[in-house]
């Protein structure tokens, strides 16, 4: 299957047979479970800690499409799992192969959102396997987002008609928490918040497992907003011109990435400020998103989203939204 292809996964469904249409992709499913097991190294040293997480944190909703996923791919459900708590999980063990670029700015036809997702990956497994799915109710559209086969949950997406989203990551002096995995939150806030206000509420102020930075873009003039997060706070980041988030905090103190993330955090915000300064179209912005100092060795995704269409941009080709009306959150 083409990533412009979506994996149509239908929520009316029970959660059970959500996943079904992953079969062809079982293997792509082990591939990428066993890169993210050997990063992390290995289930032992987090077996009782995810048990406790799932158990206290993830919804039975999610727990059985994650065992769908993992039936699907003859996997133990704990690997599908822990692939899926990956963001957390690689926080508490290592915080400097994760980080990305994203860009906000005005159009005549809503803001136009894009991101590079900056991320560690042997054989360039995530870029490979890169996959574009969409949830549907029935045959109405709710969100479409750009993943790899069986994660369930979300880093970047679009609810087309209401708002677009993606995550970058931060350091913050804060521990980590027994709180809700960001990318099942985000994934839940695609699904179900009816509004540009209502997901940026939900974004700001529920409790997190962990640091993130999250851009978020509506419909209208204005719906432009980075939420910089920890475990239990947040600060909120406008600009009247575009609005370029990497990874460190600007409007809270104490925190930043570790690493090559770290030290080039301020040269990227600097570069993509700069040439986002005169407006982007689509084609602009991958130009950006690819320029020699704002693109990384370690970028494996790079993509764009308008929420007031429900456009969906990877690699710069453009995946149309769908004719069906957009479904409302709830």
């Amino acid at each position: 299957m083409s990533r412009l292809a979506p994996l149509i996964v239908d929520l009316e469904q029970p959660p059970e047979a959500r996943w079904a249409g992953l079969a062809p992709h079982a293997a792509a499913v082990r591939e990428l479970c066993a890169t993210y097991l050997e990063d992390l190294g290995g289930l032992d040293e987090y077996g009782l800690a995810l048990a406790l997480f799932e158990t206290q944190c993830v919804p039975a909703g999610t727990r059985a499409e994650l065992d769908a996923v993992a039936a699907l791919a003859g996997l133990p459900h704990a690997e599908v799992a822990l692939a899926n708590l990956y963001y957390d999980a690689m926080k508490v063990a290592f915080s400097g192969l994760l980080g990305c670029t994203a860009v906000a700015v005005e159009t005549p036809a809503g803001p136009l959102h894009a991101r590079n997702l900056d991320w560690h990956a042997p054989n360039d497994v995530l870029g490979r396997l890169t996959q574009l799915t969409e949830l549907r109710r029935g045959d109405a559209l709710v969100a479409r987002t750009v993943g790899w086969p069986g994660f369930v949950g979300a880093f970047s997406g679009v609810a087309p008609g209401r708002f677009a989203l993606s995550l970058n990551a931060v350091l913050s002096e804060e521990a980590p928490r027994l709180a809700p995995s960001i990318a099942l939150l985000l994934r839940d806030v695609l699904e179900r918040a009816p509004s540009f206000d209502a997901a940026l509420e939900r974004l700001a102020e529920s409790e997190i497992a962990s640091d993130c930075l999250l851009l978020l873009t509506g419909t209208a003039p204005g719906e432009r907003v980075v939420i910089e997060r920890t475990p239990t706070r947040y600060a909120l980041r406008r600009s009247e011109g575009p609005l370029v988030v990497t990874n460190d905090y600007r409007a809270l103190e104490g925190g930043g990435a570790a690493g090559l993330l770290g030290a080039t955090a301020c040269a990227r915000f600097d570069r993509a400020a700069e040439l986002a300064a005169g407006g982007l179209d689509p084609e602009a912005a991958f130009a950006l998103l690819s320029d020699d100092a704002v693109r990384m060795a370690i970028t494996v995704q790079q993509m764009a989203f308008r929420a007031a269409t429900g456009e969906v941009w990877i690699g710069g080709e453009r995946v149309p939204a769908p004719g069906s009306e957009p479904a409302p959150g709830g």
